[in-house]
């Protein structure tokens, strides 16, 4: 099994089966061959044998694996649609997934007739999965940047549309009817509670974040919760404690019972969207119930390499997918350190029952969080030190809010109107885990940057984590050194929890200060050009391509600053707001400067014409939108929502652009003129803050420097200006919460450089 799991992972890390690879395979299986002829001619069979067959197993599991998990790529990429970017495309297709993506729009999976395609649509329309729709536009080619992401869905190309429309159809069949069970389910789950609790109970029941606020989804990932957000083991667990006694009082018998939950796991699987890491839990579960079935025990790595195996068989591709990384190394911890980390916090046979759960509780998150360490630190190269805390203050609320949030989706499938009482209560639950989230997110030191570590680092962390649990372990289970010092279950806890830290530290965190005096060319630039009286902020990651927020007055010369940085074409032009000391170099830049596209919040028909004229494509965003950029940058759009964007009673600024920059461990608020007296700005704690309009009286600036602790804050405004910014007010502001200030009126272009390991602030 083991080998059979090796060879469909492998399937996706190689390019095809190389001949090489066949061959080591092939004098596997005949060293086997050979060791078990010899040893049984000797007489001396036993363990020798044992190995040999063994290795004869596992070789031919791991050469059947890499054949099956080639043909299934093979099929995998023969569903894709072909079609050559820049070709005009008409389609009628099934909705198959959909995604938050970048820019403002939505990212659609749909099936056609002729093969999968992407379908991005920056329209209102947003259909749901199972619907069938038409769609027209120009086929573009799949960004670098995001190729494992459709490469898992067998997609080669994405069709930029112009307009969408419903055909009023859906899809039929057992599809059809999960597609409407999902329906009723997120219809019954909003039903009579607020928008952001709505939207975390159909993250944590159905696994879908899309409406979940950025800043919320931030602070998650910062305090180690955000793996509640996306469905996996601990659901299809849940589930099946909710349904067993509901089959009980059914009538059924155990093995009716065990057959009946087999039956709702897998369609559970299939209704919370068949994700890599709810695949692998229903097959374990499945497993499982099984066991049960037959009367075994159920052998749990078993069930984990039959989990690996059925869900690389499906998609090979899964092995890069992180929510499937993630799932699977949770899983072998609670495996491997629950019950020993169980023995070291104390749990004893003659304990009452709730100090053994609350004990065994805390062992399960200990050793989820502590095996999923090492992944999250490659994958993203991030580590909560909250997690561990966060996870086990949130863990009396985490069972009832999935269990109310179960019974809700169950009984919406009725009478949506009687979900309500179950969705009020649920609301104080998920409220609770949400402020959680929020308190332990917060900080600037809840996560730790550690430059996403290689195999190795990762592999020395996971024998740090082994040797340490085994010997405090040892320690424990004698009853004495660590027992003898620290009586108190509560002091044992704490000192566990003191060690595992210290662990942490010394594996992961490299030694570097707040600011790295040389970045290097692998960095990104931030830079608050000096344009005058006006906005304009220059963002050059490593590779090609810049994006430029702002251009700043008429009088700015932006195109010769961009010049003298040896910036000589942009992949983006963002416009916070049509106005004059942010938009006026549009025109001279235009036509000295090659743009990509022009993005904006909302802009005169005259300025847009005039950038098509141009050759640069224009596309306009709202909250919950992203732009993404060569090098890794990402800015993820906090402000306006999409209906205040062509409300014109409103003063342009509170219409501003909101964006959050970030490039792996660096954040940066951009708010434009958006002052937050007047615009909610939940950004979280951020590296940089440019202070909105031009550092002008702000009531609102001391709490947004409280919640997003900046450690260095850029004004624009130009010297001598008839304003008086930036305002006495604001620079007290910025003095009194210790936040360090650099201006453009007084001390020129300035921003940071950012590296691989830190950032400096200065002159740009």
């Amino acid at each position: 099994m083991a080998g059979l799991a090796a060879g469909l992972a492998s399937a996706a890390l190689i390019d095809s089966v190389r001949e090489e690879a066949l061959v080591l395979i092939s004098l596997g299986l005949s060293a086997g061959a050979v060791v078990s002829w010899s040893s049984t001619r000797s007489g001396r069979g036993g363990r020798a044998s044992a190995v040999s067959v063994a290795v004869v197993a596992a070789t031919g599991g791991c050469l059947a694996g890499l054949v099956i998990g080639e043909a299934r790529l093979e099929q995998i990429a023969s569903e894709a649609a072909v079609i050559p970017a820049g070709t005009p495309t008409r389609v009628i297709g099934t909705v198959t997934s959909w995604s938050r993506e970048s820019d403002g729009s939505s990212l659609l999976s749909i099936s056609t007739p002729d093969g999968n395609l992407a379908l991005r649509s920056s329209g209102g329309y947003r259909p749901v999965v199972g619907e069938i729709v038409r769609a027209e536009g120009v086929a573009e080619a799949v960004p670098e940047w995001r190729g494992a992401w459709f490469e898992r869905r067998g997609i080669e190309a994405i069709l930029r549309s112009r307009k969408v429309s419903s055909t009023g159809a859906f899809r039929g069949g057992v599809a059809g009817v999960v597609d409407g069970v999902r329906v009723r389910s997120e219809q019954a789950l909003s039903r009579g509670i607020g928008s952001s609790q709505a939207a975390l109970a159909r993250g944590f029941v159905l696994g879908q974040d899309q409406e979940i606020s950025s800043s919320t989804e931030q602070e998650f990932r910062r305090s180690g919760l955000a793996h509640l957000l996306a469905v996996s083991g601990q659901n299809v667990v849940l589930l099946s404690i909710l349904a067993w006694p509901f089959l009980a009082l059914l009538g059924l018998r155990l093995q009716g019972r065990l057959i009946a939950t087999g039956v709702l796991i897998i369609f559970y699987v299939f209704v919370a969207g068949a994700g890599p890491s709810i695949q692998r839990a229903g097959v374990m579960g499945i497993a499982a119930l099984a066991a049960g079935l037959a009367g075994r025990p159920a052998q749990r790595l078993h069930a984990l390499l039959l989990a690996a195996v059925a869900t690389l068989a499906i998609n090979p591709t899964s092995i890069s997918d992180p929510g499937w990384l993630l799932s699977f190394a949770a899983t072998a911890g609670i495996m491997l350190w629950a019950r020993p980390l169980g023995l070291l916090l104390g749990s004893e046979h003659g304990d009452s029952e709730l100090r053994r759960s609350v004990v065994e509780a805390a062992a399960v998150t200990a050793a989820a969080t502590l095996a999923t360490a090492p992944v999250s630190a490659a994958l993203f190269g991030t580590v909560s030190l909250v997690a561990l805390p966060a996870n086990l203050i949130a863990a009396p609320a985490v069972a009832p809010a999935m269990w109310l949030g179960m019974l809700s989706a169950a009984i919406g499938q009725i009478s949506r109107a009687a979900a309500e009482p179950l969705n009020w209560l649920n609301a104080l639950c998920l409220g609770y885990i949400e402020q959680l989230a929020h308190w332990f997110g917060s900080p600037d030191w809840a996560m730790i940057e550690v430059g996403q570590p290689g195999p190795v680092v990762v592999g020395l962390a996971w024998v740090a984590t082994v040797a340490l649990v085994a010997v405090s372990t040892s320690v424990a289970s004698r009853r004495r050194g660590l027992r003898m010092i620290v009586r108190s279950p509560g002091l044992r806890f704490v000192t566990l929890g003191v060690a595992l830290a210290l662990a942490s530290i010394v594996v992961y965190v490299r030694p570097w200060a707040g600011f790295d005096e040389d970045p290097g060319p692998d960095r990104l630039m931030v830079c608050a050009l000096d344009v005058g009286q006006g906005d304009s902020i220059l963002l050059d990651p490593p590779g090609p391509g810049a994006a430029l927020v702002d251009t700043g007055p008429p009088d700015g010369d932006i195109a010769g600053r961009l010049e003298s940085r040896g910036i000589s074409d942009l992949s983006a032009l963002v416009l916070t707001h049509d106005q004059s000391d942010h938009a006026g170099g549009i025109p001279s830049l235009l036509s000295a400067v090659p743009v990509h596209g022009l993005v904006h919040g909302g802009a005169r028909p005259g300025l847009l014409r005039l950038a098509r004229q141009s050759g640069v494509e224009t596309r306009q965003v709202a909250e919950g939108g992203e732009i993404r950029i060569g090098g890794g940058l990402r800015l993820s759009v906090l402000w306006p929502p999409a209906g205040l964007q062509h409300d014109t009673g409103l003063d342009p600024n509170s219409r501003s652009l909101v964006l959050l920059a970030t490039w792996r461990h660096f954040t940066a608020l951009l708010t434009g003129d958006a002052e937050s007296e007047s615009v909610p700005i939940e950004a979280g704690p951020v590296d940089l803050l440019k202070v909105a309009h031009h550092g002008s009286r702000d009531a609102g600036l001391d709490g947004l420097l409280e919640h997003s602790a900046p450690k260095l804050a850029l004004i624009s405004a130009g010297s001598g200006n008839p304003y008086g910014h930036p305002t006495n007010e604001t620079v007290s502001s910025l003095t009194s919460h210790l936040v360090p200030v650099l201006r453009t009126d007084r001390d020129g272009s300035v921003g940071a450089s950012v590296g691989p390991r830190g950032w400096r602030g200065g002159a740009c």
